[in-house]
């Protein structure tokens, strides 16, 4: 009988192990979907850009957890939600405005901006879209994202 119940033990435990495992992998696939999703919708609206020949804006919506087209300042269409296990945390641009808009000149050209995803149960992560190329880059924390936009922040000429 004590064997049974040595058994059982051992059981629950490893099916304990197993679901906590499950549920870090769970959450770092979703969090790879959404910067997946966020990079095809840059390279899409960068590339309609070009091809209609006039701006294009994004909005990264966080309290709805969407990212938008907007059209002469209306939404025109979801690009995509964001799942309720991720938070769209804040939006960043190279650009004068931080109000979670992305323009796209009719070239496909836009600020360099960073976005903070923050899943329910883990780590802040932050990427990092470069304005002129669109190649997505995964940063280690908002310092680095500082880093990155004083690098790329007019120099002034105090020598004057």
């Amino acid at each position: 009988m004590i064997e049974i119940m040595a058994v059982i033990v051992i059981w629950a435990i490893l099916a304990t192990v197993v679901v906590v495992s499950l549920a870090g992998s769970n959450r770092v696939a979703a969090l790879e979907d959404v910067i997946q999703r966020i990079a095809l919708s840059d390279r899409t609206m960068r590339q309609e850009a070009r091809r209609l020949g006039k701006p294009i804006t994004i909005r990264f919506d966080g309290s709805a957890g969407k990212m938008v087209r907007e059209d002469d300042g209306e939404q025109s269409a979801t690009l995509f939600d964001i799942p309720a296990a991720i938070s769209l945390a804040q939006v960043r641009t190279t650009g004068a405005d931080d109000d979670g808009r992305i323009r796209y000149s009719r070239l496909g050209v836009a600020a360099t901006y960073a976005v903070a995803l923050e899943p329910r149960d883990g780590p802040r992560q932050w990427i990092v879209v470069a304005g002129l190329t669109g190649e997505v880059t995964k940063v280690k924390d908002e310092k680095e994202v500082d880093a990155i936009f004083e690098l790329l922040a007019p120099s002034r000429d105090d020598s004057r």
